[in-house]
């Protein structure tokens, strides 16, 4: 359970972002999605956070460009 930055009241999880999720252009890769966003909303103060529950993608890019 996620809890708010600014009142540290329980946040709900797992509301979908309408997008087409995270895009990543790379210097030899065409732009794919390699993530979905997920937003979390505060229901005392209305603060709200993006998140991506599954940063397994992000974690081999942020590798190779490492290696790079």
């Amino acid at each position: 359970m996620r809890t708010c930055l600014r009142c540290k009241n329980n946040m709900i999880e797992n509301f979908k972002v309408s997008s087409n999720g995270l895009r990543i252009t790379n210097k030899n890769l065409v732009s794919s999605t390699v993530a979905e966003l997920k937003c979390a909303v505060c229901t005392e103060c209305g603060y709200s956070e993006m998140y991506v529950d599954d940063i397994s993608k992000i974690k081999i890019i942020n590798n190779k460009e490492k290696e790079s």
